[in-house]
């Protein structure tokens, strides 16, 4: 006897809310690292870190807001993988407050 095994298939909803989550975790990324840096700060990134220094804020934060969406639309069927950045990233955010309020 065969046994149904239940796939959840997600919802656009779903989707949808895990793609803005991936952009807005970018965009809070780009805006506490351009605080951060204000204050003194170093990028630990050595990549990010000269990439920065070639743009002004406001570039810096348009670039970090289109990776979000590239990300969001590519992997926009594979929700567990955007769940894992949203995550990622809102640590990295949650990393760069706890710099500034080191710095403050």
């Amino acid at each position: 006897m065969k046994t149904a095994t239940a796939t959840i298939k997600p919802t656009r909803l779903l989707t949808a809310m895990l793609g803005a989550t991936v952009i807005l975790t970018q965009a809070s990324d780009a805006l506490t690292t351009n605080v951060a840096l204000a204050l003194g700060a170093a990028e630990a990134n050595p990549i990010m870190d000269a990439v920065i220094h070639t743009m002004t804020p406001g570039q810096f934060l348009a670039l970090k807001v289109a990776a979000g969406v590239l990300i969001a639309v590519t992997l926009r069927r594979r929700t567990e993988v955007l769940s894992v950045l949203s995550a990622a990233f809102a640590a990295v955010t949650v990393w760069n407050l706890t710099v500034i309020a080191q710095l403050i």
